[in-house]
């Protein structure tokens, strides 16, 4: 139990730092949000038609996903602060909470699978995970090509 309890906090210590990345060395919204979308247009190969009826449902989806991100982050950051005097307790309670945040972002991808169904073919649909995988790494390289200022 302790071995999937480290795990857990190593997985959720890990998970989507970019965004936390990014704002440690002054990374623009704007730029990231322009970056995903002209990932998700050249994998998804949208048309004219077909992304003035996706962007509306996956910015909708983006603003709760973020909501869920910075509580996450929140958390991660109580518990990276804090964690040298958090009791066993304490840190269940995050790690318990880390996971029910994480159970909220796939709650919401399950409720918008449909909704991109409606606005787009199943085989673009299908390669959504696949575009927001690239999405994150072309963001992770433009992360690591910044220039490191001394943390």
């Amino acid at each position: 139990m302790k071995k999937l309890i480290i795990l857990v906090l190593i997985g959720i210590l890990a998970i989507p730092f970019y965004s936390t990345a990014q704002q440690r060395r002054g990374g623009n919204r704007d730029e990231i949000e322009k970056t995903r979308k002209n990932v998700y247009a050249r994998v998804l190969v949208l048309t004219d038609d077909e992304a003035a009826k996706f962007w509306p449902v996956f910015d909708k989806m983006q603003q709760e996903m973020e909501v869920v991100k910075m509580e996450q982050n929140k958390i991660r950051k109580a518990m990276r602060d804090n964690y040298a005097t958090l009791s066993d307790t304490d840190l269940d309670k995050n790690v318990q909470e880390m996971m029910n945040q994480e159970q909220k972002a796939l709650d919401i991808k399950k409720k918008y699978y449909p909704e991109f169904k409606k606005v787009l073919p199943m085989k673009k649909v299908a390669l959504l995970p696949r575009a927001e995988r690239e999405f994150k790494r072309e963001l992770l390289g433009k992360i690591k090509q910044l220039p490191d200022d001394g943390e």
